[in-house]
C-alpha cells in the first residue's frame, strides 16, 4: 500500500513541521482573504452594517461585569471610530482588493507554481509594510500580532520558493544526465 504523497512527492510523514506550517499558514491565509472579500462585498451592499453589528456587539459586551467584556466592548468601539475616521469605502475597497488578492496568491502557492512566488513575496512584502505604517499611525495589539504572524508567512513562503527552485535545478540535472 503505497502512503499519502505531499504536493512535493514525499510521503506525508516524511514532511518536516516547518513544511505542515507552511501549508497550514497559507491555508489561513487563504481563509482569511475569503472572509474579508465576503465581508467586502457584503460591506458594499450594506455599508451601514458595519456601524450597526459592531455598535451591538460592544454593547454586548459592555453589559456583563467580566474585565474581558469591557476589554473586547472599548476594543470594538476602538474599531467603529477607525471605521468612521478612515471611512466606510476605503475600507471596503481594501477589504475587497485585499482579500482578493490573498485568495490569488494563496491559490497560486497551494498549487506550487514556483515562478508566481517572487510576486508573492513582493505583494505579501507590501501588504506587511502597509500594516507597519498603520500601526506607526495607530499602534495595536492586535495590528501587532498580525504583522509578526505576516513576517513568519513571508518566512515560510520564501523557504519554500527555495525548495521548489532547489528541487528544480535538480530534476532537470536528473534529466539531462538521463537523456546522455
Amino acid at each position: 500500500m503505497t502512503s499519502p504523497s505531499s504536493a512535493i512527492g514525499q510521503p506525508v510523514s516524511r514532511r518536516s513541521t516547518t513544511d505542515r506550517v507552511y501549508f497550514v499558514a497559507v491555508a489561513v491565509k487563504g481563509a482569511d482573504g475569503a472572509l474579508e472579500l465576503v465581508l467586502g462585498l457584503v460591506l458594499s451592499f450594506v455599508p451601514s452594517l458595519a456601524h450597526t453589528a459592531l455598535e451591538a456587539a460592544a454593547a454586548r459586551g459592555r453589559s456583563g461585569d467580566a474585565p474581558l467584556g469591557q476589554f473586547i466592548s472599548n476594543y470594538l468601539e476602538g474599531l467603529d471610530g477607525t471605521l468612521t475616521h478612515w471611512g466606510i469605502g476605503l475600507v471596503i475597497a481594501y477589504l475587497i482588493a485585499h482579500g482578493a488578492i490573498k485568495v490569488l496568491l494563496v491559490i497560486c502557492l497551494m498549487l506550487r507554481l514556483h515562478k508566481v512566488y517572487p510576486a508573492a513575496i513582493g505583494v505579501l512584502i507590501a501588504f506587511l509594510a502597509l500594516e507597519i505604517y498603520l500601526f506607526i499611525v495607530d499602534p495595536g495589539v492586535t495590528l501587532g500580532i498580525f504583522i509578526a504572524l505576516d513576517i513568519v508567512i513571508i518566512w515560510l513562503v520564501i523557504r519554500e520558493y527555495r525548495q521548489l527552485k532547489d528541487q528544480s535545478h535538480t530534476s532537470t540535472e536528473l534529466s539531462r544526465d538521463f537523456e546522455q
